[in-house]
């Protein structure tokens, strides 16, 4: 596997590029993992000619099993994360179609990320790419980062497995059946279908058994005949 990460901060020590490092060791020891660090070259899109940078983008992309993102809580993506996209999603033909991507976004409270996370997976998946993202809180003072470089906290790490998951597993990670339902085993009795069930009858009706005598038709049951309407008088003013 190789899997290609993308900073969209492109200021430097930005937390955002700490957590795409710190989201890169904790890959698989079988997944590479490098940094595209061309971003910054990236111009607005335009009709024409690919620029270099765009080719390169291009290029890493295609050759990557999978792309994990990470990008600060804006209301709306950095511009040259935005450029990026746009290029890959318009001009950069089927580089992410069907390709695994991570999103991972860096914010100061559990979801404040949240119009960063829709607006990167509305991108993504116009390039036809299949998006798993979450958000992590992260911030200067909470220490969250070893002196490694590593995600310290254990909380984050679940939070961020099920990303990493993804891009590992191309076909989707197994879900595991839901703890309210029996899946027999192959080779088990069948499941019941639902005309073999017997429900209970409701309260205050009796349901015949199979075989005896005919419930009555609504037309052979005698209702009272219903009391005569009581006519009032009108009268008139003269």
């Amino acid at each position: 596997m190789k899997i290609i990460g993308i900073a969209g901060s492109l200021r430097s020590g930005a937390y955002v590029r700490r957590l795409l490092e710190a989201s890169g060791h904790e890959l698989p020891a079988s997944a590479g993992f490098g940094i595209w660090e061309g971003l910054e070259e990236v111009p607005p899109f335009e009709d024409g000619p690919l620029p270099g940078p765009v080719e390169e983008l291009c290029r890493a992309l295609s050759a990557a099993d999978g792309v994990l993102i990470a990008a600060p809580a804006y209301s709306d993506l950095p511009p040259q994360l935005r450029h990026a996209l746009d290029w890959a999603s318009r001009r950069g033909g089927a580089v992410l179609v069907d390709k695994p991507v991570g999103v991972v976004t860096a914010c100061l409270r559990p979801y404040e990320a949240i119009w960063t996370q829709i607006e990167l997976r509305r991108v993504l998946g116009v390039a036809g790419a299949a998006v798993h993202g979450v958000d992590l809180p992260v911030s200067p003072a909470a220490g969250r980062f070893d002196e490694a470089g590593r995600i310290a906290d254990p909380e984050l790490r679940d939070r961020l497995r099920p990303v990493l998951r993804h891009l590992c597993s191309p076909q989707g990670a197994p879900v595991p059946p839901s703890a309210t339902r029996t899946v027999p085993a192959p080779g088990s009795a069948p499941v019941l279908s639902p005309a073999s069930v017997r429900l209970p009858a409701p309260a205050g009706r009796t349901v015949p058994a199979p075989g005896s005598a005919p419930v009555p038709s609504p037309a052979s049951v005698r209702l009272p005949a219903p009391a005569a309407p009581q006519v009032l008088a009108r009268t008139q003013a003269g």
